[in-house]
């Protein structure tokens, strides 16, 4: 399984309940968890290998709203 952070254009309630509804309709996403407070905008999603970030982004513009990964500076140093 891979995990992706998005920084999105999710703002409220009922904007998480409109993504949600197509994430869990999708089969290779395993699980989501969104994070609207403070002004985040994040979601974070758990999915199937053989899937990439690009088409998680697919399908919150399937729902009108936008979002692009981000990226971790955390993942590039290595100890």
């Amino acid at each position: 399984m891979k995990v992706c952070t998005f920084v999105t254009n999710i703002v409220c309630e009922h904007c998480v309940q409109e993504v949600s509804a197509i994430l869990k309709n999708t089969h290779w996403v395993q699980d989501f968890i969104f994070d609207i407070s403070n002004g985040k905008n994040y979601l974070k999603v758990t999915f199937h290998e053989a899937y990439s970030a690009q088409d998680i982004i697919k399908l919150i513009e399937q729902a009108g709203y936008t979002a692009r990964e981000r990226k971790s500076l955390l993942r590039f140093f290595t100890l």
